[in-house]
């Protein structure tokens, strides 16, 4: 709910609440009492703080007069992916895939032990059993050899 939009350069719309927007979303306003050159337009915000966030040039729009809403757009998005057959081949993963840069391994160790934890299921027609130390060993040559691919 919004309580006043500035006539300047930037626009600064002021909500009643937290509206929860971030940098670079596309909004749109509903329900304004003056200001109506607003309307069904896109506008591309930059938040200010939590209850307010700047819109553009408004400085000939008329006045606001009371009211109205912003309604985030959201946009299709186009994401794309090396395939699984190439990322196994390569042994490469996507910067995306690093959830924590702290341990910027884990997420190649993941990778391995997934591909051993399948071969071994493949060779043995099981998978390992919980704190057997013969399984343990054999799982652990197969994370060994995918590893010097």
């Amino acid at each position: 709910m919004i309580d006043s939009i500035t006539q300047a350069n930037p626009g600064v719309v002021k909500c009643l609440q937290r509206h929860g927007f971030s940098d670079d979303w596309i909004v749109r306003f509903e329900e304004l009492k003056g200001m109506e050159e607003l309307l069904g337009q896109r506008h591309k915000i930059k938040v200010v703080d939590s209850f307010s966030f700047s819109i553009g040039d408004t400085s000939s729009y008329s006045k606001h007069l009371a009211g109205g809403l912003a309604v985030q757009i959201k946009e299709k998005q186009i994401l794309k992916h090396s395939s699984l057959e190439h990322c196994l081949q390569t042994m490469t993963l996507s910067p995306l895939m690093y959830g924590d840069y702290a341990k910027f391994e884990h997420s190649a160790q993941l990778f391995i032990g997934f591909q051993a934890l399948d071969e071994y299921n493949e060779k043995n027609g099981r998978l390992p059993r919980p704190w057997n130390v013969e399984d343990a060993k054999e799982f652990l040559k197969f994370c060994e050899s995918i590893n010097e691919k």
